[in-house]
């Protein structure tokens, strides 16, 4: 029998924590629960073209209480582990009341305070920045570790028969305050090379937009290592 692992984030568009469900249900028994995503929270110019990107959840809730959002599971479906994946909602309360195993994946720690003020009640914590293991442990938490992030084989892959277009490609956002330093540099660099800037892109688009170029462009705005660093590879 498979273990059965519900998972708490919140739906999400091109975003990590839709690789981590696919790959837990590659051998266990799933149940995603959490908020909806609600389009206009996102600035895509054309939401039809992204929506097909977005991972559905099993059960939507938008309460930030782990034991609520399990009182909606199936009568019966009783998790062996509960995993909470950062994906932008509020920290999760009553995390200590569920009843089994628990585990949280933090992969932009860097990005919220309340990181470090709530991983505390975890039973596991698994950081994508070694670096930030040793402030996540002066918050309390002992069982921390490092969980470097990845690609996906069946979506990061080299594109075939695509043409060189470009000298330097960037697939990500420019246009947010913390993208500031990110933006420059590729101003820059657009004053000497041909830069190919992509924003929204599925996998088989980035894939088709790394190949048509010589370098693929990352700046990191933490220095964490991000996963653009294993897709571009």
């Amino acid at each position: 029998m498979k273990p059965r692992v519900c998972i708490l984030a919140a739906e999400t568009l091109l975003h990590w924590s839709g690789y981590y469900v696919r790959a837990f249900r590659q051998s266990c028994d799933v149940i995603v629960v959490g908020r909806a995503i609600d389009p206009a929270n996102h600035d895509f110019p054309d939401w039809s073209r992204v929506a097909p990107y977005v991972v559905k959840n099993d059960i939507h809730c938008g309460e930030a209480n782990a034991v609520a959002r399990l009182e909606m599971l199936p009568m019966g479906w009783n998790p062996d582990v509960v995993v909470v994946i950062q994906s932008g909602e509020a920290p999760m309360q009553e995390v200590a009341r569920v009843g089994c195993p628990t585990v949280y994946l933090s992969i932009d720690t860097w990005h919220d305070p309340r990181e470090y003020q709530h991983a505390y009640q975890y039973d596991f914590v698994f950081l994508a920045q070694k670096a930030l293991i040793k402030y996540m442990r002066r918050g309390g938490c002992c069982r921390v570790f490092w969980l470097p992030l990845a690609c996906d084989p069946e979506h990061h892959y080299a594109a075939e028969g695509v043409r060189l277009t470009h000298d330097i490609a960037f697939v990500g956002s420019t246009h947010f305050y913390a993208d500031r330093q990110r933006r420059s540099r590729l101003e820059a660099l657009g004053a000497h090379f041909r830069v190919g800037l992509y924003f929204g892109l599925g996998a088989a688009e980035m894939a088709e937009a790394y190949g048509k170029s010589r370098l693929i462009f990352n700046a990191s705005i933490a220095c964490d290592v991000n996963m653009r660093v294993f897709e571009a590879l």
